[in-house]
């Protein structure tokens, strides 16, 4: 099984604010018996100067310096359970999150699905970092799944007392709501200006994609069907470059294509639409599947349009938030069903 890739997202975000947010909510997270990190560091140098740590010394010192993703990559190589290596990866995953949009959102709700909370009934250090995990995940976006990991290892949490069973409702509340952490500047007429700019800008280049994009070939005749229906008005990929080619900055228009993007960067989803609608596109004699050098094609313009999709969501919930009344994060609300 490949190792997972954690996408370090560059939105410009004051990540020092949201630790100060999370702070307030007073989680912390176990980790395995083995005492601190200072503990760790001097039971490794009483071992000898070229002595390595054992497996367990180690995972403790990685957890305590917040390196999640090394951590995840230790547990999959001992063969520990599933749960416990999709717990890591999720707080990877919510520790590279800098956008509700971003890859990592997506990653999250990937490994989210696959998580087996029951698994880890005997865990309780594991279901902590899945709380703490969904915490973060949950704030920042509103299409991570958040919910059904922080729902899952709630009754276990609820040990810790009736404090954590009121928090643990109040940010279901939250997600449910669509409620979300957004980073603002403290120039508000500067970044109103380029967001002004940078929307305009997406909406001519979907415009130009829009118009572009169906006349593109692929040497394979099922491939270019495949595109062209993809790119149409309606298609997997024109409905949404509709929405941004309209100019919108309709809240409703902003989930959609925030759900989009949520599906292009889920692999699974988009190998899966990948081979469906091939299915759906090609003629009676032309039911194989997409390969090669054709498929990678798709999926290489098909990238492009989510980098343009995701640039305007974050140009979009630029331009929709209220304006802030003071320094920090503020959270926008939008109705929305569970998810």
């Amino acid at each position: 099984m490949p190792a997972p890739r954690f996408a370090a997202e560059t939105a410009a975000l004051p990540a020092a604010s949201l630790e100060e947010v999370l702070a307030g909510l007073q989680l912390t997270v176990p980790v395995p018996v083995g005492g601190p990190a200072d503990e760790v560091t001097a039971a490794d140098d009483a071992a000898g100067p070229g002595a390595p740590p054992d497996a367990e010394s180690l995972h403790v010192r990685l957890l305590a310096e917040g390196r999640f993703v090394l951590a995840s990559w230790l547990m999959q190589a001992q063969e520990a359970p599933a749960a416990v290596v999709a717990a890591h990866r999720l707080a990877a995953h919510a520790v590279a999150m800098r956008s509700s949009a971003g890859s990592n959102a997506a990653a999250f709700a990937d490994t989210a699905r696959q998580l087996d909370a029951d698994a880890l009934s005997d865990r309780p250090d594991m279901q902590m970092l899945v709380y703490a995990a969904s915490v973060r995940a949950g704030l920042l976006s509103p299409t991570a799944g958040a919910a059904g990991p922080l729902r899952d290892v709630t009754p276990g949490i609820n040990k810790a007392g009736a404090a954590v069973e009121e928090l643990t409702e109040a940010l279901l509340n939250a997600i449910y709501s669509g409620a979300y952490l957004t980073a603002r500047s403290t120039d508000a007429v500067a970044e109103a200006a380029g967001a002004e700019a940078e929307h305009a800008a997406l909406t001519g280049a979907a415009r130009e994609m829009l118009l572009s994009g169906p006349s593109r070939t692929i040497r394979y005749a099922a491939a270019t069907e495949l595109w062209q229906l993809w790119m149409a008005a309606g298609g997997f990929l024109g409905a949404p470059l509709t929405i941004v080619a309209s100019g919108s900055r309709s809240l409703d228009d902003l989930a959609v294509v925030r759900e989009r993007v949520r599906e292009l960067r889920s692999k699974s989803v988009l190998e899966a639409a990948l081979d469906q609608d091939t299915r759906r596109s090609s003629s009676a004699k032309r039911r194989q599947r997409i390969e090669a050098k054709a498929r990678g094609k798709i999926l290489e313009w098909t990238a492009d349009v989510t980098d343009l999709l995701t640039k305007w969501v974050e140009a979009t919930e630029n331009l929709t938030r209220p304006r802030p009344r003071a320094r920090g994060w503020r959270t926008r609300w939008r109705s929305c069903g569970p998810g």
